[in-house]
């Protein structure tokens, strides 16, 4: 069973969107500063508009028309009774020329200053458009590339600057392992709070990738 553990002043935000008619969430977050204290719903609200606003403003071009940023929401991890907030900024689709199977995307890696067992921080952005493709290497455009990561780094200044003293972080956890011999497996389970890394750099993979758990339909 899961254990809820506290992140203090910080929350979760998730920003769901679909590519055709196939889901796709970022889960990010983000420290309030103020000592750890709670978020309020009015900060968290917002910070999900800018989530919006600023992705339009930034992203919207990189993407073919399939892609829609539907919502943000978030949630404060400071204490079991948080403030949530559902954004009410508009949805928005992609301008970009060309399009891209649903599967695929653009991952982006979050560099924090700290060593990071289990995996790298990082997000799945949806498939550019088509036009920023090279297929010769299986990869993104150079153009691209040089574009791309700016406007992302931008897009997180951006919601950071929606409330005083924000930052994009990431929580790191420490974990119990147990053995689970009925099922002949090892399960790792979050069990406390180890650190909360604030993002100092965006790295955009040149490579193309993939999610695959993202072609199941839409609810």
């Amino acid at each position: 069973m899961a254990v809820f553990v506290p992140v203090p002043g910080v929350c979760q935000v998730t920003v769901t969107g679909h590519i055709g008619t196939h889901k796709f969430n970022q889960v990010l977050h983000f420290s309030g500063g103020g000592g750890g204290s709670p978020w309020t719903s009015a900060n968290l609200l917002a910070l999900v508009n800018k989530v919006m606003s600023a992705g339009a403003t930034r992203l919207q071009s990189f993407f073919y028309s399939n892609v829609t940023y539907n919502s943000a929401a978030a949630v404060d991890l400071t204490n079991t009774t948080p403030a949530t907030a559902v954004s009410t900024a508009a949805a928005w689709t992609g301008t970009g020329a060309g399009e891209m199977a649903p599967s695929l995307a653009t991952m982006v890696q979050f560099k924090i200053p700290d060593r990071y067992r289990g995996g790298k921080p990082r997000t799945y952005f949806p498939p550019a458009a088509a036009t920023n493709t090279n297929l010769a290497d299986d990869g993104w455009t150079a153009s691209f590339l040089t574009a791309f990561q700016p406007a992302v780094a931008g897009w997180f200044t951006d919601i950071e600057s929606a409330v005083a003293s924000t930052s994009h972080v990431c929580p790191l956890y420490t974990y119990t392992i147990t053995d689970d011999p009925t099922h002949h497996r090892y399960v790792r389970t979050k069990s406390g709070l180890r650190d909360t890394a604030v993002v100092a750099q965006y790295v955009v993979s040149p490579v193309i990738r993939s999610q695959r758990r993202r072609m199941t339909s839409a609810a």
